[in-house]
């Protein structure tokens, strides 16, 4: 693996299997988009009164040349969150999804809208 990792949890300990299965998640972006430099995970918890099970949020900076992409997966009405795995899976689906965007756009393949047709006085009304 090239891609620079770091992995925090703040003010919890990791779960057992969170490493690893973060390198997986690394390991296939690391396919998809092999001009990423690094990536920095962090991972919270909700600290708030709650009647429900407490949530996590993560934050996720990737580094590529020219290129900064951040998330942050932290929403407090998806009661999912509270499973550590799932709040992580949609955060690194977001990434990809961000990835894929700014892929598409350096290779210039984003759809563009078709021009307008022009009369000799301007702009055809549509």
């Amino acid at each position: 693996m090239t891609i620079n990792l770091q992995f925090t949890c703040r003010d919890f300990p990791p779960p057992i299997l969170a490493e690893d299965r973060i390198r997986e998640r690394v390991e296939r972006l690391e396919r998809l988009y092999p001009r990423m430099i690094s990536l920095y995970v962090v991972a919270e918890q909700v600290q708030r009164r709650h009647h429900k099970g407490t949530l996590y949020v993560f934050r996720l900076d990737a580094s590529m040349p020219g290129k900064e992409i951040a998330v942050n997966r932290g929403h407090a009405d998806k009661h999912a969150h509270e499973d550590f795995f799932v709040a992580m899976r949609d955060s690194f689906n977001a990434l990809e999804r961000s990835l894929k965007t700014f892929t598409e756009k350096q290779a210039r393949d984003v759809k563009t809208r078709a021009a307008r047709p022009q009369s000799a006085k301007g702009i055809i009304p549509l």
